[in-house]
């Protein structure tokens, strides 16, 4: 069994310090990153001139890491779900405990009485939710045992303040919550594509809370969005740079995650990511 480990080297230079990341077969693993297109002028990368997240950035965060102690990704389900919409959430899960290679607990669901009064808006006769008390008031990792982050997930449509439409999903960096609606993300007729946003959604946001800024490296699951079009482009693995910062402060079997994701990717048609995640795991000889 083969194990990627990652030494950050501290080189001193006379004008600057320049980390690098010494990872074995990370420059094959770079090898199958897909570089990303132009970006379209609705596109998030057109919009939003955002600064990429070198090493030395990731490391200078308050790095959220999966210990002895906080190894739980719990999933709080707010509001009132039919059973095709608990049967995602339950996929939802799947999902996240191959990708993250830690333990997901469904947490017992909240009611929608949980959202202030203050943290609601109406737009066309149907009720928004503002992300920010979700985050700061609805949420608190302390109220759940082991929990190193906790994901609220809910079919209420979602909004970050006042001059935004929506948004699919927000999370704190610092405090380790986040939330993501499916309230458009959901297809009739079309389950694999529904299950498919939410898993985007969830495992992006999931990613903000243990540290990942938006990538700018490669076709990424980190990558920004603006649009379902856009999202709908982008995929649901990690490129290489994602993947090595997510290994930095964590024990895990890589042969084993690769082996569950592209199990589920199979089992759950996701079929171009399956054949992405089994060229990564190619060019990591794992």
């Amino acid at each position: 069994m083969r194990t990627i480990y990652v030494f950050i080297v501290l080189l001193f230079c006379s004008c600057s310090q320049q980390p690098q990341l010494k990872v074995p077969h990370f420059k094959a693993l770079q090898e199958v990153d897909e570089p990303l297109p132009l970006p379209e002028a609705s596109d998030w990368r057109a919009q939003h001139k955002e600064k990429p997240q070198t090493f030395v950035d990731f490391l200078k965060r308050e790095v959220v890491k999966v210990d002895e102690e906080r190894f739980v990704i719990y999933l709080q389900p707010i509001g009132t779900f039919s059973n095709e919409e608990n049967r995602l959430i339950q996929d939802v899960q799947k999902y996240l405990s191959a990708f993250y290679q830690t333990q997901v607990t469904l947490a017992q669901p909240m009611d929608s009485t949980v959202i202030p009064e203050t943290g609601k808006r109406f737009v066309a006769g149907k009720v928004q939710w503002k992300t920010g008390p979700i985050l700061h008031e609805v949420l608190q990792p302390t109220q759940y045992p082991n929990a190193v982050v906790v994901m609220a997930i809910t079919p209420t449509d979602l909004y970050p303040q006042e001059s935004w439409n929506f948004v699919f999903g927000q999370a704190s960096y610092t405090e380790r919550v986040g939330v993501s609606s499916f309230h458009r993300l959901y297809v009739a007729n079309n389950y694999r594509l529904t299950l498919q946003r939410l898993v985007k959604t969830s495992v992006h946001e999931i990613g903000h809370m243990f540290s990942l800024a938006h990538c700018l490296h490669a076709k990424c699951v980190m990558n920004g969005t603006n649009s379902l079009q856009e999202s709908d482009r982008q995929p649901m693995y990690a490129c290489s740079e994602c993947l090595a910062k997510l290994d930095v402060h964590r024990s895990w079997d890589l042969k084993k995650r690769m082996e569950d994701l592209i199990g589920l990717s199979e089992s759950f048609h996701f079929e171009s990511d399956c054949v992405h995640l089994k060229k990564q795991k190619k060019a990591m000889e794992l």
